[in-house]
This record gives structure tokens, C-alpha cells and sequence, in this order.
């Protein structure tokens, strides 16, 4: 799944000079290898940046990630999970309508590994460029 906020302040905390481990906790949201490791300079320096943040806020680990999962959920309605359960439910099938409903009801919370795979994930290749899903002209 994606990177949690608490993998990229562990890398953070651990002094953030790491270039290769922050790609690799980095890499599952990003589309692009190739842009990714053209940035990797920027990424290193952001996280020494978001380490030296850390350190001067003195506050245990625990705490920090709390107050991050309680102000950013970790599941967020996209188009393409929308186009899904409409796609279905036109079949007569509202199994994926469902799914949502119940992946919504609490978007803060970890949710069954079987939602997770599902939606805690980048857009999935069938949407990325489907217009109406992804651009709209």
C-alpha cells in the first residue's frame, strides 16, 4: 500500500540522509520511477528538513502520527472508485456501492485488508487516462 505518514518519520528520524530507503517507501504512490529518482536529491533534502521539524518539536512519535491520522484520512473518494460501483450498480450489482459506503463510514480508520488492497492504492492503469475519470477533455 501507500507510504503512512509514520514510515516517512521514521526514515526521518533515523536522520533523513537515506535517499534509497525513502524511494522505496515512496515508490508505491508514485507513477513514474524515472520522476521519482530525478527528484531524489529533493526528496533527501525534504526529509532532512521534516527530521530537523521533528527534533525541535520534542514530541513522542505516538503522539505526532495520532494527531496526523486524525486530521488526514486515509481513505479519500476518488473518481475511478466512483466509476467502479456506478458501473456495477448499472449491472445490477451493488456489492462495490456497499464496499464504499462501508470504507467511508470510517475514512480515518484501517479498514479490512480486503478494502485496503482494493482502494489504498494509486489509481489503478484501466483509469488513468479513461476520459471523464482522470481529465475531462
Amino acid at each position: 500500500g501507500f507510504p503512512r505518514s509514520d514510515a516517512l518519520a521514521a526514515l526521518a528520524a533515523a536522520g533523513g540522509g537515506q535517499p534509497a530507503a525513502a524511494q522505496a517507501v515512496l515508490a508505491p504512490a508514485c507513477y513514474e520511477a524515472e520522476a521519482m529518482a530525478e527528484r531524489e536529491g529533493e526528496w533527501a533534502a525534504w526529509l532532512k528538513a521534516y527530521a530537523s521539524r521533528i527534533a525541535a518539536e520534542g514530541r513522542p512519535a505516538s503522539e505526532r502520527q495520532a494527531e496526523m491520522r486524525r486530521a488526514s484520512p486515509k481513505y479519500i473518494p476518488r473518481e475511478w472508485m466512483l466509476v467502479k460501483a456506478y458501473e456495477a450498480a448499472e449491472r445490477g450489482d451493488q456489492s462495490v456501492v456497499h464496499q464504499l459506503e462501508e470504507l467511508f463510514s470510517a475514512p480515518y480508520e484501517e479498514q479490512s485488508p480486503a478494502l485496503e488492497q482494493l482502494y489504498y492504492r494509486r489509481t489503478p492503469d484501466e483509469f488513468r487516462r479513461k476520459a471523464g475519470v482522470s481529465f475531462f477533455s
